[in-house]
C-alpha cells in the first residue's frame, strides 16, 4: 500500500474533524495501528487543531502587556505632578487630558491590533483550509455525478431489448485466457465494448475491433485496455456476422493481421 497517497487523500483531516462515515473511521483507526506514519500524521493534525483553538484565547505577550501598563502609570504620574503646580492653566489641563486619552487610545489600538493580527492570520489560515476542503468535496461531487451518469447510461443500454451481448472468446493457439464482451444494437447499429480481458499490448501496439460483414472485415476502431466500469463506444455497423479483435500497430490498420487474432465471437441470427 502506498502510505503517502493514503495520507494525501484528505481522509485523515476529515477523520480528525469528525467528517467520516463509521466504516471510514474504523478504517483509519485500523490503518493507524498498522502504519506508524499514519499515526504520526494523526497526532500532528490533532496537535494543530488544539493549538488553533488555544490561539483564539491567547493573551498578548507579557512584554507588551508590561510596556502598556508602564506607559499608563507614567502618564498618571505626570498628571499628578502637574496638578500640584499652582500655575497650571485650563489649557494645560486640557493638554494633559488629551495626552492621557492619546495614551489610552494607543494602548487600546496596540491591544486590538495584536488580537486582530492574530485573528486575521488564523482566519486566513482557516479560509485557505476551507477552500481546499471545498475544492476536494466539489471534485468528489463531480466524480460521483459522472459515475451516476455513466451508471444510468449503462442501465439504459442493458435494458434496451434491441441490444445483443456477444461473447468474444480467446483463440486457443494465441490467447486462450482472453475474452471480451461486446454489445451491438440491431436498431441503431451502435456497438459498445462492455468488458475487456486482454493482455497488456507491447509498446507501439494497440488492439483493434473488427466486424465481419458479408465475410469481409470492417474496421470498428482501436481501443485501449480500460478497467473502468463504463461502456466503450465503437463505430456503428450494419448486419454483422461476427466480431473479432486483433493486435495491430498503434493507430490501427486498414486490414486485420490474422496472425495476431486474439478473440472472436458470433452474432446470433
Amino acid at each position: 500500500m502506498n502510505i503517502e497517497i493514503y495520507i494525501e487523500s484528505n481522509i485523515l483531516e476529515r477523520y480528525v474533524l469528525g467528517d467520516v462515515s463509521p466504516q471510514e473511521k474504523q478504517e483509519v483507526e485500523c490503518m493507524s495501528h498498522i502504519y506508524p506514519e499514519i499515526q504520526s500524521e494523526l497526532d500532528l493534525l490533532s496537535s494543530g487543531i488544539e493549538k488553533y483553538l488555544e490561539n483564539f484565547s491567547k493573551e498578548p505577550p507579557t512584554e507588551l502587556r508590561l510596556a502598556v501598563l508602564n506607559s499608563i502609570k507614567a502618564s498618571k504620574s505626570n498628571i499628578k505632578a502637574e496638578q500640584a503646580t499652582v500655575t497650571m492653566t485650563n489649557k494645560k489641563n486640557n493638554k494633559i487630558y488629551w495626552q492621557l486619552a492619546t495614551a489610552a487610545s494607543l494602548t487600546l489600538l496596540i491591544g486590538v491590533g495584536f488580537l486582530l493580527s492574530n485573528s486575521n492570520k488564523q482566519q486566513k489560515s482557516l479560509i485557505t483550509r476551507l477552500e481546499k476542503d471545498n475544492e476536494y468535496y466539489i471534485s468528489k461531487l463531480d466524480q460521483l455525478s459522472e459515475q451516476n451518469d455513466q451508471l444510468a447510461f449503462n442501465l439504459e443500454v442493458i435494458t434496451d431489448p434491441n441490444n445483443q451481448f456477444i461473447d468474444l472468446n480467446g483463440i486457443p493457439a494465441k490467447a486462450p485466457e482472453s475474452s471480451l464482451k461486446l454489445c451491438w444494437n440491431s436498431k441503431s447499429n451502435s456497438s459498445y465494448i462492455a468488458t475487456i480481458n486482454l493482455p497488456k499490448p507491447p509498446m507501439g501496439m494497440q488492439y483493434q475491433l473488427w466486424a465481419i460483414v458479408d465475410d469481409k472485415p470492417v474496421d470498428l476502431g482501436v481501443f485501449k485496455i480500460d478497467n473502468t466500469k463504463r461502456l466503450l463506444k465503437m463505430k456503428a455497423v450494419e448486419n454483422p456476422q461476427a466480431f473479432a479483435v486483433t493486435l495491430e500497430t498503434e493507430g490501427g490498420s486498414p486490414v486485420p493481421n490474422l496472425e495476431e487474432l486474439y478473440v472472436i465471437g458470433y452474432v446470433s441470427s
